[in-house]
Protein backbone atom coordinates (compact mmCIF):
# COMPACT_ATOMS: atom_id res chain seq x y z
CA UNK A 1 0.00 0.00 0.00
CA UNK A 2 1.34 3.20 -0.87
CA UNK A 3 0.34 6.93 -0.70
CA UNK A 4 1.52 10.08 -2.35
CA UNK A 5 1.81 13.40 -0.46
CA UNK A 6 -0.15 16.52 -0.91
CA UNK A 7 2.11 18.86 0.81
CA UNK A 8 4.85 17.97 -2.27
CA UNK A 9 2.58 19.52 -4.91
CA UNK A 10 5.32 19.62 -7.42
CA UNK A 11 5.95 16.01 -7.08
CA UNK A 12 4.64 13.90 -5.18
CA UNK A 13 6.66 11.56 -3.21
CA UNK A 14 5.25 7.47 -2.96
CA UNK A 15 5.73 6.48 0.81
CA UNK A 16 5.20 2.52 1.40
CA UNK A 17 2.52 2.03 4.40
CA UNK A 18 2.25 -1.14 4.55
CA UNK A 19 3.60 -4.63 2.35
CA UNK A 20 1.79 -8.23 2.34
CA UNK A 21 1.11 -10.50 0.43
CA UNK A 22 -1.94 -9.52 -1.31
CA UNK A 23 -3.74 -12.53 -3.59
CA UNK A 24 -5.47 -15.79 -2.57
CA UNK A 25 -3.27 -17.43 0.21
CA UNK A 26 -0.38 -17.52 2.62
CA UNK A 27 1.00 -20.69 2.60
CA UNK A 28 4.60 -21.16 4.03
CA UNK A 29 6.23 -19.57 7.44
CA UNK A 30 9.74 -20.39 8.72
CA UNK A 31 10.98 -18.66 11.33
CA UNK A 32 14.60 -17.63 11.75
CA UNK A 33 17.24 -15.71 13.54
CA UNK A 34 15.37 -17.07 16.62
CA UNK A 35 11.98 -15.80 15.46
CA UNK A 36 13.62 -12.37 14.60
CA UNK A 37 12.58 -12.63 11.04
CA UNK A 38 9.62 -14.65 9.25
CA UNK A 39 9.83 -16.34 5.65
CA UNK A 40 6.51 -16.21 4.29
CA UNK A 41 5.54 -17.26 0.71
CA UNK A 42 1.73 -17.08 -0.86
CA UNK A 43 -0.40 -16.88 -3.98
CA UNK A 44 0.79 -14.19 -5.43
CA UNK A 45 4.01 -15.12 -6.71
CA UNK A 46 5.77 -13.83 -3.91
CA UNK A 47 7.78 -15.17 -1.27
CA UNK A 48 9.32 -12.39 1.86
CA UNK A 49 11.43 -12.32 4.36
CA UNK A 50 9.98 -10.06 7.20
CA UNK A 51 11.28 -8.33 10.17
CA UNK A 52 9.29 -9.35 13.02
CA UNK A 53 10.59 -6.74 15.26
CA UNK A 54 10.28 -3.25 13.14
CA UNK A 55 6.87 -5.30 11.28
CA UNK A 56 9.26 -4.26 7.56
CA UNK A 57 9.35 -6.61 4.75
CA UNK A 58 13.40 -6.63 4.15
CA UNK A 59 13.43 -8.58 0.73
CA UNK A 60 10.91 -9.94 -1.54
CA UNK A 61 11.56 -12.23 -4.58
CA UNK A 62 9.01 -13.75 -7.25
CA UNK A 63 8.48 -17.31 -7.88
CA UNK A 64 8.43 -17.63 -11.63
CA UNK A 65 8.03 -14.48 -14.02
CA UNK A 66 6.24 -16.50 -17.09
CA UNK A 67 3.20 -18.41 -16.62
CA UNK A 68 3.26 -22.33 -17.44
CA UNK A 69 0.63 -24.99 -17.44
CA UNK A 70 1.90 -28.51 -16.39
CA UNK A 71 -1.02 -30.63 -16.57
CA UNK A 72 0.08 -34.24 -15.51
CA UNK A 73 0.90 -32.29 -11.98
CA UNK A 74 -1.58 -32.31 -9.68
CA UNK A 75 -2.04 -28.26 -7.74
CA UNK A 76 -3.65 -27.13 -4.45
CA UNK A 77 -7.11 -25.75 -5.12
CA UNK A 78 -6.57 -21.59 -4.62
CA UNK A 79 -8.36 -19.00 -4.63
CA UNK A 80 -5.47 -16.41 -6.66
CA UNK A 81 -5.41 -15.70 -9.94
CA UNK A 82 -2.43 -16.49 -10.84
CA UNK A 83 -0.30 -19.79 -12.42
CA UNK A 84 0.14 -22.72 -10.11
CA UNK A 85 4.06 -22.32 -11.22
CA UNK A 86 3.51 -18.38 -9.88
CA UNK A 87 1.00 -20.08 -6.03
CA UNK A 88 4.54 -20.51 -3.77
CA UNK A 89 3.33 -23.68 -1.11
CA UNK A 90 6.00 -24.00 1.54
CA UNK A 91 9.25 -22.22 2.14
CA UNK A 92 12.36 -23.20 4.05
CA UNK A 93 16.10 -21.71 4.77
CA UNK A 94 19.33 -22.95 5.28
CA UNK A 95 22.22 -20.54 6.95
CA UNK A 96 24.85 -23.10 6.49
CA UNK A 97 24.61 -22.97 2.51
CA UNK A 98 22.84 -19.23 2.24
CA UNK A 99 19.67 -20.82 0.67
CA UNK A 100 16.30 -20.59 0.87
CA UNK A 101 13.89 -23.59 -0.75
CA UNK A 102 10.93 -22.34 -2.19
CA UNK A 103 8.16 -24.62 -3.92
CA UNK A 104 5.64 -23.78 -6.10
CA UNK A 105 1.87 -25.16 -6.59
CA UNK A 106 3.18 -27.89 -8.84
CA UNK A 107 5.84 -29.30 -6.52
CA UNK A 108 8.47 -27.71 -8.05
CA UNK A 109 11.33 -26.97 -6.00
CA UNK A 110 13.27 -23.50 -6.23
CA UNK A 111 16.66 -22.99 -4.51
CA UNK A 112 17.32 -19.06 -4.06
CA UNK A 113 20.69 -17.38 -2.20
CA UNK A 114 18.84 -16.18 0.98
CA UNK A 115 20.91 -12.31 0.14
CA UNK A 116 19.68 -12.56 -3.27
CA UNK A 117 15.93 -13.70 -3.67
CA UNK A 118 16.10 -13.58 -7.82
CA UNK A 119 19.60 -15.86 -7.97
CA UNK A 120 18.28 -19.39 -8.69
CA UNK A 121 20.82 -21.73 -7.76
CA UNK A 122 19.24 -24.98 -8.98
CA UNK A 123 15.56 -26.35 -9.66
CA UNK A 124 14.26 -29.65 -8.03
CA UNK A 125 11.57 -31.69 -10.09
CA UNK A 126 11.46 -35.16 -9.24
CA UNK A 127 7.98 -34.35 -6.63
CA UNK A 128 5.18 -35.24 -8.75
CA UNK A 129 2.73 -33.32 -6.63
CA UNK A 130 2.54 -30.20 -4.57
CA UNK A 131 4.71 -30.31 -1.49
CA UNK A 132 2.82 -28.79 1.57
CA UNK A 133 6.01 -29.09 3.64
CA UNK A 134 9.76 -29.18 3.74
CA UNK A 135 12.35 -28.64 6.75
CA UNK A 136 16.16 -28.88 6.43
CA UNK A 137 17.84 -30.87 8.94
CA UNK A 138 19.33 -29.89 11.90
CA UNK A 139 23.10 -30.78 10.30
CA UNK A 140 21.47 -28.94 7.53
CA UNK A 141 23.40 -31.66 5.14
CA UNK A 142 19.65 -32.53 3.90
CA UNK A 143 16.55 -30.45 2.10
CA UNK A 144 13.38 -33.08 2.75
CA UNK A 145 10.28 -32.02 0.95
CA UNK A 146 6.77 -33.32 1.85
CA UNK A 147 4.42 -34.11 -1.41
CA UNK A 148 1.06 -34.41 -1.79
CA UNK A 149 2.31 -37.56 -3.81
CA UNK A 150 2.62 -39.77 -0.85
CA UNK A 151 6.58 -39.52 -0.45
CA UNK A 152 9.13 -37.52 1.47
CA UNK A 153 12.02 -36.63 -1.13
CA UNK A 154 15.63 -36.59 0.56
CA UNK A 155 17.92 -34.58 -0.87
CA UNK A 156 22.19 -34.28 -0.12
CA UNK A 157 23.70 -30.96 -0.20
CA UNK A 158 27.00 -31.15 -0.92
CA UNK A 159 29.58 -28.48 0.31
CA UNK A 160 29.39 -26.31 -2.91
CA UNK A 161 25.38 -26.82 -2.03
CA UNK A 162 24.34 -28.74 -4.90
CA UNK A 163 21.46 -30.67 -4.34
CA UNK A 164 21.28 -34.30 -5.28
CA UNK A 165 18.60 -36.62 -4.64
CA UNK A 166 19.38 -39.31 -1.91
CA UNK A 167 16.64 -41.90 -1.63
CA UNK A 168 12.49 -41.20 -0.49
CA UNK A 169 10.38 -42.80 1.78
CA UNK A 170 9.41 -45.07 -0.52
CA UNK A 171 5.55 -46.56 -0.67
CA UNK A 172 5.27 -47.09 3.61
CA UNK A 173 3.68 -43.55 3.61
CA UNK A 174 -0.35 -44.21 2.32
CA UNK A 175 -1.50 -40.89 1.91
CA UNK A 176 -0.06 -37.61 1.13
CA UNK A 177 2.62 -35.54 4.16
CA UNK A 178 1.04 -33.53 6.12
CA UNK A 179 4.15 -32.71 8.28
CA UNK A 180 7.64 -34.35 9.14
CA UNK A 181 10.09 -33.73 11.38
CA UNK A 182 13.90 -34.15 12.09
CA UNK A 183 15.90 -36.00 14.42
CA UNK A 184 18.28 -34.05 16.60
CA UNK A 185 21.23 -36.13 15.09
CA UNK A 186 19.69 -35.77 11.06
CA UNK A 187 19.71 -39.49 10.98
CA UNK A 188 15.78 -39.83 11.23
CA UNK A 189 12.67 -38.53 9.61
CA UNK A 190 9.06 -39.06 11.36
CA UNK A 191 6.03 -38.62 9.30
CA UNK A 192 2.85 -37.99 9.65
CA UNK A 193 0.14 -38.17 6.54
CA UNK A 194 -3.61 -37.35 6.05
CA UNK A 195 -4.62 -41.26 6.77
CA UNK A 196 -3.63 -40.05 10.75
CA UNK A 197 -0.11 -43.00 10.33
CA UNK A 198 3.02 -42.32 11.86
CA UNK A 199 5.88 -43.32 9.74
CA UNK A 200 9.53 -43.66 10.88
CA UNK A 201 12.55 -43.55 8.32
CA UNK A 202 16.08 -43.97 8.84
CA UNK A 203 17.79 -41.48 6.45
CA UNK A 204 21.52 -42.52 7.48
CA UNK A 205 20.39 -46.39 6.08
CA UNK A 206 18.19 -45.47 3.52
CA UNK A 207 15.13 -47.62 5.09
CA UNK A 208 12.14 -47.84 6.69
CA UNK A 209 12.23 -47.72 10.77
CA UNK A 210 8.38 -49.44 11.67
CA UNK A 211 9.63 -49.52 15.38
CA UNK A 212 11.27 -45.78 15.01
CA UNK A 213 14.77 -46.79 15.93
Amino acid sequence: MEFKSVLDTEEPTPVTLMQSHFDGETWGLELIDGGEKILTCADDNKFMLINAVTYEVERAGKISDAKHANTKKCTAASMGVLAPNQQARSVAYSKKHNHVAVSDNYGEVHIRKFDDFDAEVQQLSEPQEWNEVMHYSPCENYLGVGSHDDKVYIYEISEEGVYKLRNTTGEKITSFVQSFDWSLDSRYIRTCSASHEKQYFNVAEKKHAPDGI
